[in-house]
């Protein structure tokens, strides 16, 4: 690392700018970088968003996109920044380096700079210890890796940050909080008998949700500190009976949930979280109805709890069987639908400009993939 870090020099960060150059700046960015396209609008929730937690949960019945989400917005925030790496935590070993080279769109040498991927042995104490490494590391080289922010405080000293990093764990459920109980030999199976497994379950919960809110708790202070978004993977179950733990607490914190669904793992990590979206599986792709190469579903993303933005309006994404979530598409997709320019029926089409020329959805959505192709680096031909 000495050797590594003896001729660095600081890099010259462009701070000079307004909100509205940073909303287009990230807005060439993201359709010239990752293929994704949006409104101005969109672009300032979303920092609005980022400023205001860094704490995040992605939220959602199992096979709705959530990690692929997760993986494609974090590949984005860190390939910015020489010194931010993406931390993958994955406890299911569900995702393949395949799936996270297709989702980030990253060469070799960039996913081994940039990518931390652990995949057993996760608990939480293990996740708390990591962490803290993460930041004592940060705190060794901080003359070194921290941003300039050309800011300064109330003596007049400048303003520093320490780059971001992303720590995403997939998922919560599947954190192993075993840790203290093999200590102590009081595993909660051994407890009671058979015939007393409601009980048991229960019991099991109630642990589950205290090691949920004890990491979060010490978790809270390091991603301040240090710059750190934590976001977790976490289900929704379907309950056949009543709401689960403190049911009028979570329907309060969470209105878009449905009357038969519940969160796992307690409610303290809810209520430190300030953005919590949900994922759901709309309806299958057409057979054909964006070429006979792509085969997927439409899955509705809401955000059911957010203090920056306005929850409980639905987005429609699209997701491919083979390559999991895919920004262009959904962005073609969201555009069709609002009828920005449109009229007609998939198939017969026409612009409002030029209602005499028809066309369908299909040779619509192949000419605008063929022009990002041979225009990889033009953001304006949507």
């Amino acid at each position: 690392i000495d050797l590594e870090y003896a001729n660095y020099k600081p890099a010259n960060y462009n701070n000079n700018f307004t909100l509205e150059e940073l909303v287009e700046h990230f807005r060439n960015f993201a359709a010239s970088k990752l293929h994704l396209y949006y409104t101005t609008g969109m672009i300032r929730l979303f920092i609005s968003s980022l400023s205001a937690t860094k704490l995040v949960i992605l939220q959602g019945i199992s096979g709705t996109g959530k990690t692929s989400l997760a993986i494609k917005l974090t590949g984005g925030i860190v390939e910015k920044y020489p010194n931010s790496v993406f931390y993958f935590r994955d406890a299911e070993k569900t995702t393949s380096d395949s799936r996270i080279y297709s989702l980030t769109g990253w060469d070799i040498e960039t996913f081994n700079n940039k990518l931390d991927y652990v995949r057993y042995g996760i608990t939480h104490d293990w996740v708390y210890n990591d962490i803290r490494n993460i930041c004592q590391a940060k705190e060794s080289l901080k003359d070194q890796i921290m941003i300039d922010t050309g800011r300064v405080d109330a003596q007049g000293n400048p303003i520093k940050i320490y780059p971001p990093d992303v720590y995403l764990i997939d998922s919560l459920p599947s954190l192993n909080p075993v840790d203290d109980d093999i200590k102590t030999g009081s595993r909660v199976n051994d407890v009671f008998e058979v015939g007393e497994e409601k009980v048991n379950k229960n019991i099991e919960g109630m642990r589950i949700a205290g090691s949920n809110k004890l990491l979060i708790v010490k978790l809270l202070d390091y991603l301040y500190k240090y710059n750190i978004r934590l976001v977790l993977i976490n289900h929704i179950t379907v309950n056949t009976g009543q709401l689960g733990e403190n049911p009028k607490y979570i329907q309060k914190q969470m209105q878009y949930l449905k009357q038969n669904e519940k969160l796992p793992g307690g409610v303290s990590y809810l209520y430190q979280c300030t953005n919590i979206t949900r994922t759901d599986f709309s309806s299958r792709l057409d057979d054909g109805e964006f070429g006979p190469m792509i085969e997927g579903t439409r899955n509705k993303m809401t955000m059911i709890k957010n203090k920056a933005n306005k929850s409980g309006v639905p987005v429609e994404l699209i997701f491919d069987q083979n390559t999991g979530y895919n920004g262009l598409l959904s962005a073609f997709n969201y555009i069709y639908n609002r009828g920005y320019g449109f009229e007609g029926n998939p198939r017969s089409m026409y612009l409002k400009a030029c209602p005499s020329v028809t066309f369908t959805k299909k040779t619509l959505w192949e000419k605008l993939i063929d022009d990002v192709r041979k225009n990889p680096s033009n953001p304006q031909f949507v």
